[in-house]
């Protein structure tokens, strides 16, 4: 984060905590900001025992949800010691210094709020389908194309490009409101790598939008092929903002280098929520779990990493998406009988300990009961490649093809790729645009998307 983002703080703050042992005197000297979800307070620590002021680092929990008292862009705001990761030594005598990370920073408004906003960093969404004007005296002012629309829950949401000046971030109408009132003739922005997702509060609580901006967050992962999540929540009105930011998403470090959708004033981002959103909701942990997978195999940096997400990716959708599906006794009902009767399976056992002992004399006697117990559980289980040809067919979708799977077994179960590494990231390629395939067609999404390595995808997406 641009350190220009300091100059909102005001480092004035002395507070006391109750702690056991006496009372200490805390006073806010810095803030350092690491990561768009990381505050860090720089505290000068007076006025206590000295014993139980070192107690602090080495017992965390003393000093863990405790609140301090800070001001941010004039308001007043409360800060939430989380962790103590730094001691810094003092020449000063009675005080020392520590580093403190905040779990959330919260400004408190008095006023009931008109709309919510999400800050999302480093999600870049494309070209915009709607814009923002600016109203002035004489008619219609500046105008930026700058955010797309959806509705979710009969809800309108906006997703907004977000604008940094000075290490502060702006939707389209601050922006042509500084430029102006700066009465400088400056060209309106037309770029950003960051973006708001904003929503009218009306009914809606804030924690209920929380919950569904985290909801669209991971959706967004697979539409940009990248972590997403929202690193500061604003609560805004005409006379000031509440703010709260929060570490309770992982926060990308940039963009995406391959989104799978990314719109070109054409309602992709729209179709895709809208449909999306919905089926989502019925299963929301799984798909939670889900998408974070595939987020991770966009950004993971080995190819092998990737691939080896993606076939348990493929297990655990086929696995969800047939769950109660029967294949039948793939050895035959007559083998199913006898395998279920106590009699026959001893007759088996004694048979096959017949033939591999005479087959080899080193033969254990004791792995018949596994064996027989294998030929229970291959007479219940497809074959993996017959699992994952029923579940594209269930989403009306042709098979993939059957090199996609030729890696899996030795990557699964020693770690290595027995191929070149060319052959391994085409592999790659070739799941990534089969593993997006269905689960936009899960996800009830329909039109063409991007794979890295294979390109514009044109194939139909059939809903069932």
């Amino acid at each position: 984060m641009n350190s220009d983002y300091k100059k909102h703080w005001i480092y004035n703050s002395v507070q006391t905590l109750q702690l056991e042992g006496g009372q200490i005197q805390i006073s806010l000297v810095e803030v350092e900001i690491s990561d768009f979800d990381r505050v860090s307070l720089r505290i000068e620590v007076t006025g206590g025992d000295l014993e139980v002021i070192n107690k602090l680092f080495d017992f965390q929990d003393i000093i863990r949800g405790s609140k301090i008292n800070c001001n941010f862009d004039g308001t007043l705001s409360r800060a939430t010691l989380e962790l103590i990761h730094k001691q810094e030594f003092s020449l000063t005598p009675g005080v020392e210094v520590f580093y403190v990370l905040c779990s959330d920073v919260e400004a408190v408004l008095s006023e009931n709020p008109e709309t919510y906003e999400f800050f999302l960093p480093y999600v870049k969404f494309g070209v915009a389908d709607r814009s923002t004007s600016l109203e002035s005296a004489a008619g219609l002012g500046p105008v930026m194309r700058d955010h797309c629309t959806f509705t979710v829950n009969g809800r309108l949401w906006k997703l907004r490009h977000a604008y940094e000046i000075q290490g502060a971030f702006h939707n389209a109408l601050d922006i042509m409101k500084k430029i102006r009132d700066s009465g400088v003739n400056k060209k309106l922005p037309s770029d950003s790598i960051h973006s708001f997702l904003e929503v009218d509060s009306n009914n809606l609580t804030a924690t209920e939008a929380e919950k569904t901006a985290t909801e669209i967050c991971r959706l967004l992962q697979l539409a940009f092929g990248q972590t997403v999540g929202w690193a500061k929540q604003c609560s805004r009105n005409a006379s000031g903002t509440k703010f709260l930011c929060k570490r309770a998403h992982t926060i990308p470090s940039k963009n995406s280098a391959a989104s799978p959708i990314r719109n070109w004033c054409d309602g992709k981002i729209q179709r895709y929520i809208e449909n999306a959103f919905p089926i989502y909701t019925q299963n929301p942990e799984w798909w939670s779990i889900t998408l974070s997978w595939v987020a991770l195999t966009f950004e993971l940096r080995a190819v092998e990493s990737s691939l080896a997400i993606n076939y348990i990716l493929f297990d655990r959708i086929s696995t969800f998406q047939l769950e109660g599906h029967s294949f039948g006794n793939l050895l035959g009902n007559a083998f199913a009988e006898k395998l279920n009767c106590k009699c026959d399976r001893r007759d088996l056992a004694k048979s096959l300990e017949k033939v591999l002992v005479e087959f080899s004399k080193d033969y254990p006697v004791s792995k018949t009961s596994a064996i027989i117990q294998k030929l229970q559980e291959w007479n219940k289980q497809p074959p993996y490649a017959q699992k994952i040809n029923t579940t594209y067919e269930r989403n009306n979708l042709p098979s993939p093809p059957a090199e996609i799977l030729q890696l899996r077994h030795s990557l699964l179960h020693t770690g290595n790729v027995k191929s070149s590494s060319c052959e391994a990231l085409n592999t790659y390629h070739l799941c990534n645009q089969q593993l997006l395939l269905l689960l936009f067609s899960m996800l009830g999404y329909t039109g063409n998307f991007f794979a890295a390595g294979t390109g514009k995808q044109e194939l139909p997406i059939i809903q069932p």
